[in-house]
């Protein structure tokens, strides 16, 4: 008698451990579709991930529906310094896309005065002179290849500036 209820509970232990195996498994799965959620009627809304760059005032992955128009959200992200005109008002979001929001007014640097570019952070006088020394620029890159600036620099101010 006392085996036979050893089995019993052998046996009922084993269903409790392979019940909760089967909630464990159904919930790394829910887990691993994590992009798409649920709304009220039970619809799935697919939810994109897309990044900001330049003048904005959040770097970093967004989490948003699908369908979403890049100026639904775009404008509480802005920098005073925005240039809203690369906006285009009727574009959808992509899926993992980075959107770089550029700097408005960019100095050029072919043309500016000392005193302009010492405005820019991280230039001092001793840049200032050599920016102007290597003039003509086809782009702004060449700040890197002439050795002008360092890429640290060139990537703190790369957003400020143009050829053009």
């Amino acid at each position: 008698m006392g085996c036979f209820f050893m089995k019993k509970i052998i046996l009922y232990s084993l269903l409790i451990i392979s019940i909760f195996l089967l909630y464990l498994s159904f919930v790394l799965y829910l887990k691993s579709n994590d992009n798409i959620n649920y709304n009220y009627d039970n619809k799935k809304i697919e939810i994109y991930t897309i990044y900001l760059e330049g003048e904005v005032n959040y770097k970093g992955p967004l989490e948003l529906k699908k369908g979403t128009k890049l100026k639904d959200f775009i404008y509480d992200y802005l920098t005073n310094n925005s240039d809203l005109s690369a906006i285009d008002d009727n574009e959808e979001i992509i899926n993992y896309k980075l959107y770089e929001i550029p700097y408005k007014n960019k100095l050029n640097i072919n043309t500016c005065t000392k005193t302009e570019l010492m405005n820019l952070s991280g230039i001092g006088e001793a840049y200032s002179n050599k920016i102007i020394q290597g003039r003509p620029y086809n782009n702004i890159e060449e700040l890197k290849t002439k050795k002008i600036i360092g890429e640290a620099l060139y990537e703190q101010i790369k957003n400020e500036i143009s050829c053009e």
